[in-house]
């Protein structure tokens, strides 16, 4: 089923035609790549999609319902988020402040489901709850050791040029063992947290299914289930957290210290905590180097995995076709090859163009 449909649309800057008519096709559950030379118009058909740019001619059809021209708040609103190119973190607030600034709008939500589905969600939103209270004293402990660790890096820093060296390692080692003493701490913690959580689950299963079995004697065959919007924010934010670890133990740090790989991150994750149906991704690889990529990567597909459809503006082909489901080839403003990955990586047009001449 098709999420997003773009249709003969035409995006002018004054006289300037920067797309000429293009169809797209997102498939709802996948990964479609919009592939490209600087200049070719991937930024501005995201931009267009976004409702940062009103088109010149043409409809962008988002679960069936015209969408084209309306205002970027509306239109992220609907579940269309984007991370856009050269990342765009506030970088005086922390990464924590920054991810809470993604999840503005995000409102509580009512399912219905039937009365037993009903009762697992509700234990499944108590257990990440309690989950996220427990975790408070892990996140406090993981930011002292950051902070002992970016001393450290400071002292290491100085002590080549040191003219006391002995003093400058005596203090680095003193530091050192207040990062092994927390981080043995944390590991306690963690393990007593475990125990809580699955004593706690023990005891909200046998309350609500004891609950969920007397709704049913009495005929209650379907249940609603509110997700307020603290419930959402605080799973979404668990959710990042668990796709980019790196960005919890930084919780507390200002964005404009991270590197440039965790700043990446950090814009996907907002994107994330607004809960998007569409992630619309700009260049997330851009000036990275090829570790970063592969786990930028590697966390794409576990979005996907977790039912978020993604369109990305790429210009590494190679890595970009490798977790596509299906791809478009943009140049000048025009759509020129589109397919499957395995289809185009054979495409000797494409290959020359974008691959150095070598199939993979």
């Amino acid at each position: 089923m098709a999420l997003l449909e773009i249709k003969d649309l035409v995006v002018n800057y004054g006289p300037i035609n920067a797309i000429k008519g293009i169809d797209l096709t997102v498939e709802e559950g996948k990964i479609i790549a919009l592939l490209g030379a600087n200049g070719a118009g991937k930024t501005t058909t995201l931009r267009t999609i976004s409702g940062i740019i009103k088109p010149t001619e043409g409809k962008i059809l988002y679960e069936g319902k015209n969408i084209s021209g309306k205002r970027a708040y509306k239109v992220a609103r609907m579940g269309i988020n984007q991370s856009p190119e050269g990342r765009l973190i506030f970088n005086e607030l922390t990464v924590e402040d920054n991810l809470r600034v993604g999840a503005y709008g995000l409102k509580g939500i009512r399912n219905t489901y039937d009365t037993k589905q009903a009762y697992q969600v509700i234990i499944q939103n108590k257990l990440d709850a309690y989950n996220i209270r427990l975790s408070a004293k892990e996140i406090k402990i993981q930011t002292v050791i950051e902070k002992y660790n970016r001393k450290i890096e400071v002292l290491q820093d100085k002590l080549q040029e040191s003219k006391n060296p002995d003093s400058i390692q005596t203090k680095i080692q003193a530091l050192q063992s207040k990062v092994d003493a927390k981080k043995q701490i944390l590991n306690q913690v963690d393990t007593q947290n475990n125990q809580k959580l699955e004593a706690y689950k023990l005891e909200i299963e046998n309350v609500l299914n004891a609950k969920c079995l007397q709704d049913l004697e009495k005929g209650i065959t379907q249940k609603v289930v509110i997700k307020t919007a603290k419930q959402r924010y605080n799973q979404n934010l668990d959710k990042v957290y668990k796709l980019f670890p790196i960005l919890k133990e930084r919780s507390k740090q200002n964005a404009g210290t991270l590197s440039g790989g965790e700043q990446q991150m950090l814009a996907i994750g907002r994107a994330l905590m607004a809960s998007p149906k569409l992630l619309l991704l700009d260049e997330p690889s851009l000036g990275l180097a090829p570790l970063v990529i592969k786990q930028i990567f590697e966390a794409l597909v576990q979005i996907k995995k977790d039912g978020t459809t993604i369109l990305i503006v790429e210009q590494n082909a190679l890595a970009t076709l490798k977790i596509s489901d299906y791809a478009y080839v943009l140049e000048l403003g025009a759509i020129n090859l589109q397919g499957e990955p395995k289809e185009l990586l054979t495409n000797k047009r494409l290959v020359e163009a974008y691959l150095g001449g070598k199939t993979k």
